[in-house]
């Protein structure tokens, strides 16, 4: 199992014959009202706690655009992402805590099982 992770997602919908993308959102309800936050990409600071939560794993973190190449494409290879990070937790815990962290951080998270090996 990897996590991608986004802080703009391509979403392709036919628009009288053209694509739309649109920025990630996360929309919640706060005291009975919508609130809704902008997400934003993970920085050098992020990797390094992502990492920290991998118990500084070797291979945990990839940030190296060639490897992310392979990961940003769907196995269709008709969509493409953007992630400018993955990561390779290998329990539930580390999984909750970059989960936690990102949603503290409102940093977009993809799970990618698939396009994996």
């Amino acid at each position: 199992l990897m996590w991608t992770l986004l802080s703009r997602a391509i979403t392709r919908r036919s628009i009288n014959g053209a694509f739309a993308s649109s920025f990630t959102t996360s929309s919640s309800l706060v005291g009975g009202a919508a609130e809704t936050r902008i997400l934003r990409s993970p920085t050098t600071q992020d990797a390094a706690a992502f990492l920290e939560r991998m118990n500084n794993r070797v291979g945990s973190v990839v940030t190296d655009d060639a490897t992310l190449e392979r990961y940003n494409v769907d196995w269709s290879k008709q969509y493409k992402g953007k992630s400018q990070i993955l990561l390779k937790p290998q329990s539930a815990k580390e999984i909750s805590s970059i989960l936690n962290y990102c949603n503290e951080n409102k940093i977009g998270v993809v799970p990618q099982s698939g396009n994996t090996g």
